[in-house]
């Protein structure tokens, strides 16, 4: 099975931030999607949406 694995920074306010949150929702399919979003602030936060894990070999470096 292919995979794309895209990467996008972006500095968004809070409001912003949520929209793009509800936005994505729409579009994926979360039984079979993983969106992935990961604060670069203090306390470096995951949030995600979609298949829970699908990720979990993945290493960021």
């Amino acid at each position: 099975m292919p995979v794309q694995f895209s990467v996008f920074e972006a500095a968004l306010k809070p409001s912003e931030f949520a929209a793009l949150q509800q936005c994505l929702r729409a579009l994926i399919d979360e039984g079979e999607d993983t969106v992935c979003f990961y604060s670069l602030s203090p306390g470096c936060q995951k949030v995600h949406l979609g298949v829970v894990g699908a990720l979990s070999n993945l290493l960021l470096v």
